[in-house]
């Protein structure tokens, strides 16, 4: 049960927001880092857990400001794998070695972590917090979130946008989902939907 609602929360975020192709390697590559930012200073970047509610209100408000996203999926064992995702169609992933090091290229103007502990882990944002203003919105109502961080963006309908959009979300998993942070927590993070072209997002946050 718990494969098939990730499956239909993967094609709900994918329809709305657009399927995002994952590609390795990249970080080698550090030219198109510099394709994609050219001239510009990244104005906010948006951390947050690869899981459902999280991740799609990352991207809601990505869609409309066009700024980057990293998100952090958690594995056995305490590690984790980190997503870039520009505004363009490309996720790419990267060592969570890297972590503080690419941050430092992008040099954004102000981190935002979207989540608590449970989305993204401690060890995320002290290696960042102290270096570049960083905004924790940390509440259990994600509705909240979405509202404190349309205020900071400036995007007067983005908690209007994702309560409805979660609300269909809800509905793609059964109507079984409930308040971030209220959420069962499994004994193991459930195991990865990867699809050739499709990051799929977890459905709870890592125990």
């Amino acid at each position: 049960m718990r494969h098939t609602n990730g499956r239909r929360s993967v094609v709900l975020i994918a329809a709305l927001l657009g399927s995002l192709a994952v590609q390795a390697g990249f970080w080698d590559d550090i030219n198109i880092f510099r394709r994609i930012f050219p001239r510009r200073r990244v104005e906010t970047l948006m951390v947050t857990g690869n899981v459902a509610k999280s991740r799609l209100l990352a991207e809601l408000a990505q869609h409309r400001t066009k700024q980057p996203i990293v998100l952090v999926s958690p594995e056995r064992g305490g590690r984790a794998e980190l997503f870039f995702m520009p505004s363009v169609p490309e996720a790419m992933v990267f060592e969570e070695a890297k972590y503080a090091e690419f941050v430092d290229f992008l040099h954004p103007a102000r981190i935002v972590i979207l989540g608590d502990a449970g989305f993204v882990p401690e060890r995320f944002v002290d290696a960042v917090r102290g270096k570049y203003p960083t905004v924790v919105f940390n509440s259990k109502d994600w509705v909240q979130n979405a509202s404190a961080l349309g205020v900071l963006l400036r995007q007067r309908n983005l908690a209007r946008d994702f309560a409805a959009y979660a609300e269909k979300l809800d509905a793609a998993v059964g109507g079984q989902a409930v308040a971030p942070g209220a959420l069962a927590t499994p004994a193991a993070p459930p195991e990865p939907l990867i699809t050739p072209q499709l990051m799929p997002p977890l459905e709870q946050p890592a125990p």
